[in-house]
Formats: structure tokens, C-alpha cells, sequence
């Protein structure tokens, strides 16, 4: 979130972490310190952002597809960089996810993610990055959320 506040000085950039948690206050001194905003929840930021930028964020998630939804919803943002790793055996992470009440295997979730962009308006762009990491989603002209 430094690093976004840092690129773009003139945002207004907001991050999230849990309340009640040491990061939680080291990310709120740093935010302080350096002009943006620490908050608990996707619903304490503005609608229309320009970007969401969520790198190993929503495998994290139980539900992610429901909170991607929330994510779209909430902020309509232009643009999502996003580095997911559903698949991947780390702590955090599930072997199952749930989407729409029923227990997806976590080796589906990036198909099942990057349908619900498409579905919502949003197209891949080609970044010629390493992996496609991250994966760059771009709200298209005229969609509807």
C-alpha cells in the first residue's frame, strides 16, 4: 500500500488488515506516516476506484468469489491487478473453497475467478509479465457491474 501511496502521491489510497492485530497497528502508523488510510473492511472505502490492487489476497478467503462480488459491487474499481494462487498448499489456503453454498476444489478457482470478471465486465489485458503475475483485469467500456 506504501508502494501504490509512493507511485501515485496525489491518491487517495486505502489497505486493508484485521482490526485488533499487530499488523493491523503497524499498518496504521506506517498510513499515518505516509498519507493513506488503513481500514478493516472493503466497505469502508469509496465507491469508483480507480485501482484494487490484491496480490495473494483473495485464496485467503473462504468464500472469494462472494467477496470478489462484494469487491466489484462495493468499489466498481477501473481496474484489478490481481495475483491469486488458489492451488498452491500454504498456510491460509484451502483445499476446498465455496462458491454459490457448495465446496469447489481450490485447482478450479482461477477458471471459476476469471469468468466472474468476464461475467461482470471485466477483460484480461495481456501484461507480457512473468507467470501473467499479476493478472491485470480492466472494466470495459460501457459495462454494466
Amino acid at each position: 500500500t506504501l508502494a501504490l501511496k509512493q507511485l501515485f502521491p496525489n491518491a487517495e489510497v486505502f489497505g486493508t488488515n484485521l482490526k485488533n492485530t499487530i499488523q493491523f497497528s503497524i499498518c496504521t502508523s506506517i498510513a499515518k506516516k505516509n498519507d493513506f488510510k488503513i481500514v478493516e473492511s472493503i466497505f469502508d472505502i469509496p465507491k469508483n476506484v480507480d485501482i484494487v490492487f490484491a496480490s495473494e489476497y483473495f485464496e485467503h478467503i473462504h468464500n472469494p468469489i462472494k467477496h470478489l462480488l462484494d469487491v466489484i459491487g462495493n468499489m466498481s474499481p477501473k481496474n484489478l491487478y490481481v495475483a491469486n494462487s488458489f492451488n498452491t498448499q500454504a498456510i491460509g489456503h484451502f483445499p476446498f473453497y465455496i462458491v454459490e453454498d457448495k465446496l469447489v476444489e481450490n485447482k478450479k478457482l482461477g477458471r471459476i475467478f476469471g469468468n466472474t470478471m468476464r461475467l461482470h465486465g471485466y477483460e484480461q489485458i495481456n501484461t507480457q509479465l512473468w507467470n501473467s503475475r499479476p493478472t491485470y483485469w480492466k472494466k470495459k467500456e460501457n459495462a454494466q457491474s
